[in-house]
């Protein structure tokens, strides 16, 4: 399972406004442009997320990179996919949430 280890606080003025519209639920056509702008995934299945953000810490191995889920089901998913992922394909078992994948 993966697990936040440490709490990075946002140093532009700007993200911050964005992200603590996000947390709110509340997001104004600049915040989605915002988003837009820097946030790109097109395979929103547990794998492609995963397979993504794998891609990004190997082209930029010295920067940090987070996940953003609007629910905490969303997280326990992709929290039960990666816990899945890291098993041995030996003893893996049946891929959890298959319907969402």
């Amino acid at each position: 399972m993966m697990r936040l280890h440490k709490n990075v606080r946002v140093e532009e003025q700007e993200d911050a406004q964005h992200l603590n519209a996000l947390r709110e639920d509340e997001i104004p056509e600049e915040t989605e442009k915002f988003f837009i702008r820097f946030c790109k995934v097109r395979d929103t299945t547990n794998g492609g997320l995963f397979e993504k953000l794998d891609e990004l810490r190997a082209s930029w191995s010295e920067k940090e990179f987070i996940m953003l889920a609007p629910q905490n089901e969303t997280v326990d998913r992709l929290n039960e996919y990666f816990s899945w992922s890291q098993k041995p394909d030996h003893s893996k078992g049946p891929l959890p949430d298959a319907k969402e994948e």
